[in-house]
C-alpha cells in the first residue's frame, strides 16, 4: 500500500483532471499491453518476436489492431 505522503507527492504533478485521466489511461494501456503479451506467450508457447516463432507457419506477418473493452473506455493497440 502506498503511504499517504507519497500519494500526495504523486498527485501534485497533475494540474487538471484531464492530466490525471490521461495519465491513468496511459498506465492502464501499458498494463493491458503487458497482459496481452503474456496471453500471446501462453497461446503460442514462445515470446513475441522470438526466432522460434519465425519458423511457425501461422506466425503473424503483419500488425493487427486488438481492441480491449474496459469499464472506462476502449483501448486499441497494434500487435504482431
Amino acid at each position: 500500500m502506498v503511504p499517504l505522503e507519497k500519494k500526495n507527492e504523486i498527485l501534485t504533478q497533475f494540474k487538471t483532471d484531464d492530466d490525471l485521466n490521461n495519465s491513468i489511461k496511459e498506465d492502464r494501456s501499458q498494463v493491458l499491453e503487458k497482459m496481452l503479451e503474456g496471453d500471446i506467450y501462453y497461446h503460442l508457447g514462445y515470446e513475441k518476436n522470438s526466432p522460434k516463432g519465425k519458423t511457425v507457419e501461422t506466425s503473424a506477418k503483419e500488425y493487427f489492431p486488438r481492441i480491449i473493452n474496459t469499464a472506462h473506455d476502449n483501448v486499441t493497440n497494434d500487435y504482431r
